[in-house]
């Protein structure tokens, strides 16, 4: 899979950094969904990381389950099942969920 566009603003380096403000993964519920919107942070190597298992803006996200103590959490992303921590967790910000 590839990193997101630099065309798109939202999604450029300046902008990852400084992603309008979003409910981040690790917040989110065992059984709910939504859109990843962008990874943050400043670590290219967990970035990389992270855009290589499918954690890309655009891609649906659905927590699995959460271990007793909160970390990791199991997600299901592009059809993967993955495990990760909730620190990387926190830097994968989700779209609004939709209503209506």
């Amino acid at each position: 899979m590839t990193a997101p566009s630099s065309e798109n603003p939202r999604h450029n380096a300046a902008a990852a950094t400084h992603c309008e403000p979003c409910q981040s993964l690790d917040t989110l519920k065992p059984r709910e969904a939504r859109y990843i919107e962008c990874v943050l942070g400043d670590n290219p190597e967990l970035k990389r990381r992270l855009y290589a298992l499918g954690f890309v803006p655009g891609a649906k996200i659905t927590t699995l389950r959460v271990a007793p103590l909160g970390d990791p959490m199991q997600v299901r992303v592009g059809g993967s099942s993955v495990s990760i921590r909730r620190r990387e967790a926190s830097a994968i910000q989700l779209q609004p969920a939709q209503t209506g």
